[in-house]
């Protein structure tokens, strides 16, 4: 019994450690609502760390054509831009892997830096045979 109360104070920890915000206000991103056909640029205006799951309020760098220039976001509804190729992936980082649309492909890790923006990844329940080489602007 005691064994399981301690396996559970660890995962409540996992859980809870792993539920700090990733995102900040000043944040540069893309953002995707579901009356947006394409990912929109927007920045990080307020972070609602009262809500669960934390939610996210942004400011679209171009609201024409959008009722609400500044949406109520979920993190799944938000990606980085990635302005700084290379910087941004360590090995062993958990990333969502886009097609060069924007479309969104799978989530993935990241096993080696390939250099000059351009990462190989590791598909989740994917073989080694499956691991791709993708540029920092897919991740």
């Amino acid at each position: 019994m005691k064994q399981s109360f301690i396996f559970f104070s660890i995962m409540l920890l996992v859980i809870f450690s792993n539920a700090q915000t990733a995102w900040q206000v000043g944040d540069k991103v893309q953002v995707k609502t579901s009356s947006m056909e394409k990912w929109e640029n927007a920045s990080i205006l307020r972070v609602l760390a009262d809500y669960n799951p934390i939610m996210y309020k942004a400011t679209l760098d171009n609201p024409a054509g959008y009722a609400d220039a500044t949406p109520l976001l979920r993190a799944d509804q938000i990606r980085s831009i990635n302005a700084r190729p290379g910087t941004n992936f360590p090995i062993n980082s958990r990333v969502d892997v886009y097609y060069d649309g924007g479309s969104p492909h799978a989530r993935a890790t990241v096993i080696e830096i390939k250099g000059g923006g351009r990462y190989k990844v590791r598909y989740d329940g994917c073989k080694a045979y499956r691991d791709e080489e993708v540029d920092w602007s897919q991740l």
